[in-house]
């Protein structure tokens, strides 16, 4: 139960950043517009700067999850091995050795 408590955390806390993230993008989107007509140097440009640090910033935060996600599939499959091996000792059986041919392959 505690578990899935903190499953169910983690899942809010990142909706939540992704709310967040979405709407600081919409409101340097729409302060970019108006930094144009402000007349003061170099503000366009920050506003600029600063929407495309956020990009790179929900870029990075998204291949950190594809990496997160490959490392427990590998675990997984690891896992799973690991048990078959237990099983069949060094003779695993010939549909095994094709699927983990096509996946090394």
């Amino acid at each position: 139960m505690r578990r899935l408590k903190k499953t169910l955390q983690s899942s809010e806390t990142k909706d939540a950043a992704s709310t967040a993230a979405g709407a600081l993008k919409q409101a340097l989107g729409i302060f970019s517009g108006v930094a144009g007509n402000l007349g003061v140097p170099g503000v366009q440009i920050g506003v600029s700067v600063l929407s495309t640090l956020l990009d790179l910033v929900q870029k990075s935060h998204a291949n950190t999850e594809s990496i997160n996600d490959l490392a427990k599939k590998v675990g997984d499959l690891t896992t799973a091995m690991e048990e078959c091996t237990k099983i069949y000792g060094q003779n695993i059986p010939g549909p095994m050795q094709a699927r983990l041919g096509r996946l090394f392959s």
